[in-house]
């Protein structure tokens, strides 16, 4: 008889929330894009870091995104970011 086990993965904790938005911060000041990035935040959520702000291109879109890839207890990235042009 074989039974079947319900694993949850364990609980995202404040402590991962803080050591996510440090990485988070450390790579944005590494960058050599933080004098664009500055006004870009960011909110992590069980594994899930969400980008938010705007960009003026997609390629600084993609580059932000790239920055903070591999960061751990991050599982997916949602780029929730607007490019919009300097004169929109």
């Amino acid at each position: 008889m074989s039974t079947a086990t319900n694993t949850k993965p364990a609980p995202k904790t404040l402590t991962d929330k803080c050591v996510v938005d440090a990485c988070v911060l450390q790579r944005i000041e590494r960058c050599d894009y933080r004098f664009v990035f500055n006004k870009i935040t960011w909110h992590y959520e069980a594994g899930s870091l969400i980008l938010s702000g705007c960009l003026p291109t997609y390629y600084l879109k993609q580059v932000l995104q790239e920055t903070v890839r591999g960061i751990d207890h991050v599982e997916q990235i949602h780029n929730d970011v607007e490019v919009v042009s300097p004169s929109d």
